[in-house]
């Protein structure tokens, strides 16, 4: 067989730094080492980033995010330039109505290439894999496999549309509320079903994810590849002050019990607070789409004194300065289910104990315990009695016990995970070529 040509089309890869352009990169380069010819078509960074990953042995199109228009007739034309016009005024609202139910996916920021454009770049292609977060790819993906018959993979890094209510994440698949929130939710179902029901290889990272997309597209056969971590290099190291260190790394979500973990932090100051002058709690790149969960955290910057904060670091960085704490800070997300952070998921493999506060029992609480990398909490008593346990230790010179089972870490090793992830596309290749190569009379 000829070497495979296979296209990812996400929307970051590196030297993005973010946790949407991990997934992708991974896959690219197992599929690199098994031979194959990889071309990557994802979106012109829109801000500086630090250069981090392999990525010379790979085709890499990026194109910026703008108000395509190459496929749109007049009417759609005229409409999209007027909602572009009356941005900030009270016709701006029913004029995007009107865009999300009549233009393509994600009007104002989608690629303006063509299938056409996007084969004289790279050539044809066999195999097309799409991954999120934003689902514009499965969009992009599907022409491109009709106009190139190729393999048709789909991933879902995080759900499109909601069949599964604990999937919903308002950053994520909220459409709306009201009539319009009804009429997008109702489109967006099926431009799933049309784009992703008809694909070859069907993938999820949890799931609970795979259960959603499989209720909403009606495929029958899908496969749970979870993301994963790189085995840091542990580093064993002591804060010069004999501090205990807890690091968080990235985003704080709103669905994150925030609220009680700071509560927590006040309880433990007033309870023991010679243990707790102990205690750093270090967050690395934290940002939210949510101005009250940010305001929280710098209340108990402020109030605290224990709180220390750290600028966004290239993903190399964040994995060091999980391994030179001394415990990793999860928090779930309330309510919701199949969420497995890239965060999460680095600190499985960064050999240092994972305090997760949840109320919930989902995928991250069954791994956590799995793996045996940490200690489940589920509310602010919890919480202090444990971080009390942790101080306890560290005031003598020990740690609690930390033994984490090894064959369970592989589940979520990367390389494991895109072997796997690499193996379907392969018999999915075959098959297709197999299926090809049959007399007429025969198939």
């Amino acid at each position: 067989m000829a070497t495979p040509r296979v296209l990812i089309i996400c929307t970051w890869f590196p030297p993005v730094n973010a946790p949407g352009a991990r997934r992708p990169y991974h896959l690219a380069r197992s599929l690199c080492d098994r031979g194959w010819k990889v071309c990557v078509l994802t979106s012109t960074p829109e801000k500086a980033t630090e250069p981090y990953g392999k990525s010379d042995d790979l085709h890499i199109l990026r194109t910026p995010r703008t108000a395509a228009t190459h496929d749109l007739n007049a009417v759609q034309r005229s409409l999209l330039r007027a909602w572009k016009a009356t941005s900030g005024s009270p016709a701006n609202g029913p004029l995007r109505v009107l865009t999300d139910l009549f233009l393509p996916l994600r009007p104002g920021l989608r690629w303006d290439l063509s299938p056409k454009d996007i084969e004289n770049a790279i050539g044809p292609q066999d195999v097309v894999v799409a991954t999120g977060p934003d689902p514009a790819v499965f969009e992009t993906g599907a022409r491109l496999v009709r106009h190139w018959n190729a393999v048709w993979a789909v991933d879902y890094r995080d759900p499109w549309n909601v069949a599964i209510p604990e999937v919903a994440k308002d950053i994520i698949t909220h459409q709306g509320t009201g009539l319009a929130g009804a009429l997008r939710r109702a489109r967006m179902r099926k431009l799933e079903r049309r784009y992703c029901g008809p694909a070859d290889v069907l993938t999820a990272v949890s799931k609970t994810f795979l259960a959603n997309a499989m209720m909403i597209t009606g495929h029958r056969d899908g496969h749970v590849i979870h993301g994963g971590s790189v085995r840091a290099r542990i580093t064993r190291t002591t804060d010069p002050q004999g501090k205990f260190i807890l690091a968080h790394t990235g985003q704080l979500y709103p669905e994150q019990p925030w609220p009680l973990f700071f509560d927590a932090i006040t309880r433990l100051q007033q309870e023991a607070p010679d243990l707790a002058a102990q205690l750093v709690v270090r967050f690395v790149g934290a940002t939210s789409t949510d101005l009250s969960t940010m305001h929280l955290l710098e209340r108990a910057e402020r109030g605290s004194g224990l709180i220390e904060r750290m600028p966004t670091v290239t993903p190399d960085e964040a994995i060091r300065l999980q391994t030179e704490a001394d415990a990793l800070l999860q928090l779930a997300l309330t309510g919701r289910k199949g969420y497995l952070p890239v965060k999460f998921l680095e600190y499985l493999g960064a050999g240092k104990p994972i305090i997760l506060l949840s109320a919930e029992e989902d995928e991250m609480e069954s791994a956590l315990t799995s793996t045996r990398t940490g200690a489940i909490v589920r509310d602010a008593r919890q919480l202090v009695a444990h971080l009390i346990a942790h101080l306890e230790a560290h005031r003598t010179g020990h740690s609690l016990k930390y033994a984490p089972d090894e064959r369970a870490l592989s589940a979520f090793d990367y390389a494991t995970n895109m072997d796997r992830w690499a193996d379907l596309l392969g018999t999915a290749l075959r098959t297709r070529t197999d299926r090809a190569a049959q007399p007429t009379s025969a198939r």
